[in-house]
């Protein structure tokens, strides 16, 4: 590992201000030879994490974007909610291996939870092509994610990579489009 972002590096220690926080961050390595096809990220000692046989070749299907693209949403206040939370969606990233969302979570209340559903959405505006939520930084449901206080949570959901020919999207939480299937330009 070369550097860190978002985080400090061992020996010092990032703390967290309450249960459940989550937290964006980047390692950065020097660059993989071209002819490595997976590779193994291990953190020394007793951590737990230790990633192996992680693919390094790029998606050869032209169908997907090749460059990464980074779409700030804060200033459309593009949103969806409903009876303990206000979802916001702040921005959005696209590479030609994932799409994925920044959301933000903001509680009507203390004591709630959240998750993120395999039934959340993508969908293509012109085609209707749907492409379903692979992963989030919080819990997947039925699985919760426990919030203590009032305070928002910044979260990260990983999609499929959109087709390169998808100008527009429409964003699903599974039950309700984001801002009144407010019309998103990706491209």
């Amino acid at each position: 590992m070369t550097g860190a972002s978002g985080i400090k590096i061992a020996p010092a220690k990032t703390t967290f201000s309450r249960y459940g926080e989550t937290l964006t961050f980047t390692l950065y390595f020097p660059p993989i030879p071209q002819n490595v096809t997976k590779i193994d990220v291990i953190e020394p000692g007793e951590s737990e994490w230790k990633w192996y046989g992680i693919s390094t070749t790029r998606n050869t299907d032209r169908t997907s974007y090749t460059s990464n693209t980074t779409i700030d949403l804060n200033r459309y206040n593009i949103a969806t909610e409903n009876s303990t939370h206000t979802y916001i969606l702040t921005k959005i990233e696209l590479t030609d291996q994932y799409t994925k969302l920044h959301k933000t979570a903001v509680p009507k209340g203390s004591y709630t939870w959240i998750s993120s559903s395999t039934n959340e959405y993508i969908e293509d505006a012109s085609t209707g092509k749907r492409y379903y939520l692979n992963n989030s930084t919080i819990a997947l449901a039925p699985n919760k994610t426990n919030l203590y206080s009032d305070e928002p949570v910044n979260f990260i959901e990983t999609y499929p990579p959109l087709d390169k020919n998808t100008k527009y999207i429409y964003v699903n939480s599974g039950y309700s489009y984001y801002g009144n299937k407010h019309r998103i330009k990706v491209r």
